[in-house]
């Protein structure tokens, strides 16, 4: 038992990391785990990195489709770098609850796969219990009901368990308190509950692009070097101004500066979480559109997003009935075939094209 015990902990230690504000390296002292600066013969960068809570925006929506090789070509449509999803079937709705994690951009990792640490919590905690976890950077709510769970970081608007539970719709009937040092703990404990399968999932996204950057990158860094040498006098004297002028004014100037930098993070935050709501709430749209589809003989093979129109490939019985249903829905425009219907094995294979009014369908 010891032995597979100290295999377990070599394994961790070298294939998993953690990032808040910097990557940190897993070890264990006294018998317990921690996450901990890295050395300078370590290498901080692993196989597997878990991303702190303040370091991504979390949204849980609900697609209407049963079949899991499906719903990959539907969420792929919406999702962009630095985007991933989790799926988990939901027997009584017949359809997905799927989760999905938007990294801040600021953020550069090089691992293969990342895993939200929110995720490995809700393993490692007991159902109908708001939990409050304390980390470096902030304090985040996580409660876990019926195998789904929400979480959110404690802010102005949500600072309690209380306004955590109205916001995520859910009620509790405990609360508990977990401090920093026991965080790295329950992340391995959720680890070892963790499916081989969310891998395929939990790859990270990065972008590639298609053209070379190289003259744009420097021609930016010449005109930014020019700008930053002919403004330095200024910004230096402005600097000493504004130092001058706050060792007059007093504290009352400096708390004012505070509040004022703490409400320009929270509206960057709030615009920043409205913004990627809004775009999966678009792309519900199209989900909704194509649900009875689903719930038919007909069979889709392929969606694409081409100059402002949605392209789909299938089969199915009737190609016009097809056509038919996606004329019925309200919020779609212009559903049309692109090519002649082609039978085989007395299936009809189509290729129908179509517009999105989201304005019709909210």
């Amino acid at each position: 038992m010891f032995l597979i015990k100290k295999i377990i902990d070599i394994f961790l230690s070298n294939l998993v990391g953690y990032y808040d504000e910097e990557l940190r390296v897993l070890k264990k002292i006294d018998k317990n785990y921690q996450f901990c600066s890295a050395k300078n013969s370590e290498n901080p960068n692993k196989l597997i990195t878990i991303l702190s809570r303040n370091n991504y925006t979390e949204l849980r929506t609900f697609f209407p489709i049963e079949s899991e090789k499906e719903l990959r070509k539907v969420v792929a449509l919406s999702l962009s770098d630095g985007e991933f999803y989790l799926p988990k079937y939901n027997e009584n709705s017949k359809g997905f609850d799927v989760y999905i994690w938007k990294i801040n951009s600021k953020i550069s990792l090089k691992s293969k796969i990342v895993i939200p640490e929110s995720l490995l919590m809700a393993q490692s905690i007991d159902d109908n219990a708001v939990y409050i976890f304390e980390s470096k950077l902030s304090e985040y709510f996580i409660i876990k009901q019926k195998g789904l769970f929400n979480s959110i970081n404690m802010g102005a608007l949500i600072s309690t368990p209380e306004s955590f539970a109205n916001a995520s719709g859910v009620t509790f009937n405990k609360t508990s308190r977990i401090k920093q040092e026991n965080i790295a703990t329950f992340l391995v404990s959720g680890l070892k509950s963790f499916s081989p399968k969310w891998l395929i999932y939990l790859k990270f996204r990065r972008e590639v692009g298609r053209f070379n950057m190289k003259p744009y990158v420097l021609g930016f860094i010449l005109f930014s070097s020019a700008y930053l040498l002919l403004s330095s006098a200024y910004l230096l004297q402005k600097e000493s101004s504004i130092k001058g002028d706050l060792s007059v004014i007093g504290k009352d100037v400096d708390s004012l500066l505070v509040a004022d930098n703490k409400l320009n993070i929270m509206l960057e935050d709030i615009s920043l979480k409205s913004a990627f709501i809004e775009k999966h709430r678009m792309s519900s749209y199209l989900w909704d559109a194509l649900a009875g589809l689903y719930q038919t003989k007909n069979k889709l093979t392929r969606i694409q997003l081409l100059n402002g129109r949605y392209v789909i490939r299938g089969e199915g019985e009737k190609a016009t009935e097809v056509l038919a249903m996606l004329n019925n829905q309200p919020n779609i425009v212009g559903a049309k075939f692109d090519t002649p219907v082609i039978t085989r094995r007395k299936r009809e294979h189509f290729i129908i094209s179509f517009s999105l009014d989201y304005k019709k369908g909210s």
